[in-house]
């Protein structure tokens, strides 16, 4: 079980192996983790509890050395366009 207080030595493992993963080629722990994880018989919410946080730790750190290099500018710009994306096809969903 993924949430019993001592995690089994093979969970600790993978959870490593597919950190490394992330941290070196972007992609790891969603990807290689969850499937991973299901094929051994964990919960899929479970799962991704496990995972999710894990996962944007690991990217969160990838960029908080360079956080002031990120252009401010096309950040706000894709964030608007996901925005105005995201509420044009739930308004056209509603519509039809």
């Amino acid at each position: 079980m993924i949430f019993s207080t001592d995690f089994e030595i093979l969970t600790l493992a993978i959870l490593a192996v597919i950190t490394i993963s992330q941290s070196l080629f972007g992609v790891g722990i969603l990807l290689w983790g969850t499937p991973i994880f299901l094929l051994l018989g964990e919960n899929f919410i479970q799962t991704l509890a496990l995972l999710l946080p894990l996962s944007l730790m690991v990217s969160f750190l990838q960029i908080l050395p360079s956080l002031n290099q990120i252009d401010k500018n096309m950040t706000n710009s894709i964030y608007l366009f996901t925005c105005e994306q995201f509420f044009r096809n739930k308004i056209g969903k509603n519509g039809d």
